[in-house]
C-alpha cells in the first residue's frame, strides 16, 4: 500500500482535552507509586564483568528523513545521548523492579534535552525530549530476550517503519504516567553503547536464563499513513513548530593552543563548521588558552568564564594538590560544557585528546563520526611506561602521580578504538595506531641562525620522567655547568653538587641542549632550538623525525648511550667557554 498523507489539525480544544487526560493519568500514577514505590537503581563506576544475557541493536538515523525530519532525528539522538547516561552501568538487584521514569526523572530543557519527535495523537510532532521511546523500546526488547518479568508496558498507537514496534517489541513512555517496568530473579547491569549509526543496549548478569528464546511476532496494526509536521502541509496546526533544514557540520574542539592543530583546522574547516575553544582572540591576554585565531569564517564558540576560573585555580592552587588530577578535573568539567554546546547538526567531531574520555562518558559521539587530535599517549600506555620507571628510579616522588581510574582508561580506549582518524605530529604516538594515523608536520619556526653560546640547557624540570637523573650523572662525571628551564624537582636537594643556574631566556648563550627524556608530548622548546640551529641530545620519545640535522638520539634510561654521544660529539663543552663555542659552530657547519 502506498504511503498516504492524512490532513489533520490539532485544535486548541483537542489540546486542552489531551492536557486534562495527562493530568488525570499523572495523578493516578502518583497514587500507584505511593502505594507501590519503586526504588532507583544504583550506578556502578564501570562495567561489571558478568555474562551477556541479552542485546538489542537499533539504527539511530532514518534514511527516508526529509531535511526537516532529519533535524528532529538529530534532536532525538541528542536526547538519547543524555538519557543514556542515567541508565549506563546501572545495577538492578534481583527481584527489584526497574522503572524507566524512576531512573531518568523528568526530561527537561534544563537537563539538556532538546526538540525531537514523538508520536502524539496520530502524528509525529516536535517535542522537547522527543525520541526517548527508542531507548525504552530497546530496553523492553532486551528484557524480553532475557526473559524478565514485564511489570508494565504500553504499545505505541502508531508505528514508525523500521522501529521495534513492527515486531511487537516497542514500549512507549510518557512522563509521568506511561512507564516501562520489569524485573528479574537475578541481579543484572544495563550497558548502553553507541556508534555513529547504532545504539546497543545490553544486559549482563551473574546467572543466565534457562528458558526458551522469546518469540518475535509481527504487529498486525502496522500503519503506513503516519503523519508528520513537515509532510502533511498543515502549518496552521497548533502542534506545528518551525524547524530549520538539516545541514551536516563538523565541530572542531581545541582545548590547548598548538600551532600544528591550528594549521590543520585552517586547512580543513569550512565556513559552515563550528570551532570551539576555551577563549577567542583577545589582545588583552597573553596566555596559551587565549588568542585562538583562525583564517576561515567558521562559527566560533568560546567559554571565557570557565577558562578564567580554570587559570586562576591553577595559578593559586595549593602546592599539595596533584597537578595531574586537577587537570583531569577541569578537563571533565570543560567536556561537560562542550557536550551541551555542540550543535545537534554536527555529525562529525575533531577533538583534542584530553577531552576524549569525558565526551565518550557523556555519549557525545553517539550518531557521529570523529577524529582525535592526539597530544599524548593513551592513559593506559602512559601508565605502563611510568610503571616501568618506578623500579628504575625508586627515589622518584612524582612518577606515581600520573594515575587515574580504570573506568576513565576504558572510556578513552573505547573512544580511540572507534575513532575514524588519529591526527598527530608526534612520530612515536603515531605508531600506536599506524592504520588510521594522519601524521602532520611539526610547526618549525623559520631558521634564525645565531652565534651559539657556551652553556648547556636542560629544558625541563628536575623529574625522573624527563631524564633528570641521567643528566645529573653526566654533569657530575664531567663537571658540567647547567642552565635549568623548569621549576619543579623530585626533591629540594636534587641538584646539590652540580653547578646550575636558572635559564634566563637568552638563547644566544646556549650551545647544547641535553634532554634524555622518557616522556615528552609537546617538545616546543626543542622546536625553538632547531630553528636556531642549536644541537640537541634527546630520545625518540620527543616525537621528532629521525632525520633532523643536529638532533642526536640516545636510548632513554641508558646512561652509557647518553655518555657516548656526549663524549663523541660534545666533549669540548667541559673545557673553556671559547672552546665550547668553537666546537658547537664547527658541528653546525
Amino acid at each position: 500500500m502506498a504511503n498516504e498523507v492524512i490532513e489533520k489539525k490539532h485544535t486548541i480544544t483537542q489540546q486542552v482535552l489531551f492536557a486534562l487526560k495527562v493530568h488525570y493519568f499523572t495523578l493516578k500514577r502518583c497514587y500507584t507509586n505511593f502505594k507501590k514505590p519503586v526504588t532507583k537503581c544504583q550506578k556502578s563506576e564501570s562495567k561489571v564483568h558478568w555474562e551477556l544475557i541479552s542485546e538489542s541493536i537499533s539504527e539511530l538515523w532514518n534514511e527516508s528523513d526529509t531535511a526537516q525530519n532529519k533535524h528532529l532525528t538529530a534532536g532525538k539522538i541528542q536526547n538519547l545521548r543524555i538519557a543514556a547516561s542515567y541508565f549506563q552501568n546501572c545495577i538492578v538487584e534481583k527481584n527489584s523492579t526497574f522503572s524507566f521514569w524512576k531512573q531518568l526523572g523528568k526530561p527537561t530543557k534544563r537537563k539538556g534535552f532538546v526538540v525531537g519527535r514523538e508520536i502524539r495523537e496520530g502524528c509525529l510532532t516536535p517535542t522537547i525530549a522527543g525520541g526517548l521511546c527508542q531507548l525504552s523500546n530497546a530496553l523492553y526488547d532486551a528484557a524480553l530476550k532475557a526473559h524478565f518479568t514485564i511489570v508494565e508496558r504500553h504499545k505505541h498507537t502508531k508505528i514508525v517503519t523500521g522501529s521495534l514496534a513492527e515486531i511487537n517489541r516497542d514500549a512507549t513512555v510518557k512522563w509521568n504516567y506511561v512507564d516501562l517496568q520489569f524485573r528479574s530473579e537475578n541481579a543484572f547491569q544495563i550497558l548502553i553503547e553507541f556508534t555513529d549509526n547504532k545504539m546497543m543496549v545490553r544486559f549482563v548478569s551473574k546467572k543466565t536464563t534457562t528458558e526458551n528464546s522469546s518469540e518475535i511476532t509481527p504487529n498486525s496494526n502496522l500503519h503506513h499513513t503516519l503523519n508528520d509536521c513537515y509532510s502533511c502541509g498543515n502549518t496552521q496546526c497548533s502542534k506545528h513548530i518551525y524547524v530549520q533544514s538539516f545541514q551536516a557540520k563538523t565541530a572542531y574542539i581545541l582545548d590547548e593552543k598548538r600551532s600544528e592543530f591550528l594549521k590543520y583546522i585552517d586547512e580543513n574547516a569550512t565556513n559552515k563548521d563550528v570551532l570551539m575553544v576555551p577563549f577567542s582572540h583577545n589582545k588583552l591576554f597573553k596566555n596559551q588558552y587565549f588568542n585562538f585565531q583562525f583564517k576561515n569564517n567558521s562559527t566560533l564558540l568560546s567559554f571565557p568564564i570557565f577558562t578564567f576560573y580554570k587559570i586562576l585555580n591553577t595559578k593559586f592552587a595549593s602546592k599539595n594538590k596533584n597537578v595531574f588530577q586537577e587537570k583531569l578535573r577541569f578537563d571533565e568539567a570543560f567536556a561537560v560544557k562542550i557536550f551541551h554546546t555542540i550543535p545537534i547538526d554536527c555529525t562529525h567531531i575533531v577533538v583534542s585528546q584530553n577531552l576524549l574520555p569525558f565526551l565518550q562518558k557523556n555519549n557525545a559521539f553517539a550518531g557521529r563520526t570523529y577524529d582525535v587530535m592526539m597530544t599524548r599517549f593513551p592513559i593506559q600506555n602512559l601508565q605502563t611506561k611510568l610503571d616501568s620507571l618506578v623500579e628504575k628510579y625508586p627515589k622518584s616522588t612524582t612518577i606515581n602521580d600520573f594515575r587515574t581510574s580504570q573506568s576513565l582508561i576504558d572510556y578513552e580506549n573505547t573512544a580511540l578504538q572507534h575513532s575514524r582518524n588519529i591526527i598527530t605530529s608526534h612520530t612515536e604516538i603515531a605508531t600506536v595506531f599506524p592504520q588510521k594515523t594522519k601524521l602532520i608536520s611539526w610547526n618549525f619556526s623559520a631558521n634564525q641562525s645565531i652565534t651559539l653560546g657556551s652553556k648547556i640547557l636542560f629544558p625541563a624540570s628536575a623529574l625522573a620522567r624527563k631524564g633528570a637523573f641521567e643528566v645529573h650523572e653526566l654533569a657530575n662525571e664531567f663537571g658540567l655547568h647547567l642552565s635549568i628551564l623548569g621549576n619543579s624537582s623530585e626533591y629540594n636537594s636534587f641538584w646539590n653538587g652540580i653547578s646550575t643556574e636558572k635559564f634566563n631566556g637568552n638563547w644566544s648563550e646556549i650551545g647544547l641542549i641535553l634532554f634524555p627524556t622518557h616522556i615528552e608530548h609537546n617538545p616546543k622548546v626543542l622546536l625553538k632550538a632547531i630553528s636556531l640551529g642549536i644541537p640537541i641530545i634527546t630520545t625518540k620519545h620527543v616525537g621528532l623525525p629521525n632525520d633532523l640535522p643536529l638532533v642526536f638520539h640516545c636510548e632513554a634510561g641508558n646512561y652509557a648511550s647518553l655518555r657516548a654521544i656526549f663524549k663523541q660529539n660534545f666533549y669540548r663543552f667541559i673545557e673553556t667557554a671559547e672552546s665550547n663555542v668553537q666546537s658547537a659552530e664547527i658541528l653546525r657547519k
